[in-house]
């Protein structure tokens, strides 16, 4: 989905209600009843035929900088904004948590596993999970993530692999205790690691 190319046969422009999407799509999520959730620097998109809809601070949104999307099984979106977490229920409910150790702080990217649980990866300083209300860092070995890590996808091994846009470097952590940042990823001074996507075989 994208904001920046003309109607095709195979490519729609989308828009809002106000029939302009002029904003920086930072993330999407297609979630099971077919909405598209776009978050943007201007705010959270729905987007479902024949019309989309706008979130915005206006709706309890911690910011308009909406930089990533999770849907969980309770059918809740979990939203990663650039000034805090917010929770998304069914009703279009927009509920920031006051939870000792997320308040406030810039969300990159989230993930939530079959337990529903939260895992959270920050602007300012590496991890931490969500887990029935309560909030845990997650430790991390000397420096590995000083600030903004950008994605944390799983594998079917039930390991993780995630990009730290600090040092351009992309981590294996196998869900408990040991991260190793993959070698020979980038050429020295030329790209970085800021999404992953899994094939079929992991």
């Amino acid at each position: 989905w994208s904001s920046d190319v003309c109607s095709s046969d195979l490519i729609r422009a989308l828009s809002d209600e106000r029939g302009v999407f002029d904003k920086l799509a930072l993330t999407l999520l297609e979630d099971t009843e077919g909405n598209v959730w776009v978050g943007t620097s201007g705010g959270l998109l729905r987007f479902y035929e024949p019309r989309g809809y706008t979130y915005s601070r206006a709706n309890g949104l911690p910011d308009d900088n909406v930089r990533a999307i999770e849907a969980t099984g309770t059918d809740d979106l979990w939203l990663g904004t650039a000034s805090g977490l917010a929770r998304m229920t069914p009703g279009g409910i927009v509920e920031p948590p006051r939870i000792p150790g997320l308040t406030g702080r810039a969300v990159t990217s989230i993930h939530a596993d079959s337990q529903n649980r939260l895992l959270i990866g920050f602007a300012d300083s590496g991890l931490g999970m969500l887990a029935n209300g309560r909030f845990s860092p997650i430790q991390t070995p000397g420096h590995t993530f000083p600030d903004n890590v950008m994605t944390v996808r799983p594998d079917q091994r039930g390991a993780f692999w995630i990009c730290n846009l600090s040092d351009l470097g992309l981590y294996h952590w196998d869900g408990r205790s040991t991260f190793r940042k993959v070698q020979g990823t980038f050429p020295p001074g030329r790209g970085g690691c800021s999404a992953t996507l899994l094939d079929q075989i992991g």
